[in-house]
């Protein structure tokens, strides 16, 4: 392995990162559409409070990095957050309660995943009810088809933005 070529191969991409950042082209999209039960919190899991002498949670902890990336790039970085149909109301309140973490309220996008019906081993389609599927989110897949859905791709569109840098809570 060449080590200079490869440093300056990353110096090239870490330069053209920025120029992308510094030129308002770059939103942050969070993956947060679980609910803290395997965490043993009855709550969406980015509430949940990883720092106790802190008290941060994961939502704060993406929140403030989001924010410092906002102030070294010079400008606003849309925080774009994809959520369950259960998360979606629970979150809202939770970013309002703790004022956007310091965030501009037109930056914070939050929005939907949609889902798919639910089958089993056999390809047979499950019920919840006798009058309703059994439906899972659709998660990564659907990421698109909700982004469109919710308005927010149309969103980030108008802003310019041509990159969005993904993760997960």
């Amino acid at each position: 392995v060449d080590l200079d070529a490869r440093a300056q191969s990353d110096e090239a991409a870490a330069a053209l990162g920025w120029e992308a950042l510094r030129g308002g082209r770059v939103a942050a999209m969070l993956m947060a559409g679980g609910s803290g039960t395997r965490l043993g919190w009855d709550a969406p899991e980015g509430t949940f409070v990883v720092l106790p002498k802190s008290q941060l949670s994961l939502y704060e902890i993406h929140a403030r990095k989001v924010r410092r990336m906002a102030e070294l790039a010079g400008c606003a970085i849309p925080f774009v957050i994809m959520l369950s149909d259960e998360t979606v109301g629970p979150t809202r309140a939770f970013f309002e309660a703790k004022g956007w973490f310091g965030l501009r309220r037109e930056d914070v996008y939050l929005f939907t995943q949609g889902s798919l019906p639910a089958v089993d081993d056999h390809g047979d389609v499950l019920l919840a009810a006798e009058d309703r599927l059994t439906a899972f989110p659709d998660g990564h897949g659907g990421i698109y088809r909700a982004m469109h859905r919710s308005g927010v791709m149309d969103a980030l569109k108008a802003r310019g933005i041509s990159e969005v840098f993904l993760f997960q809570v």
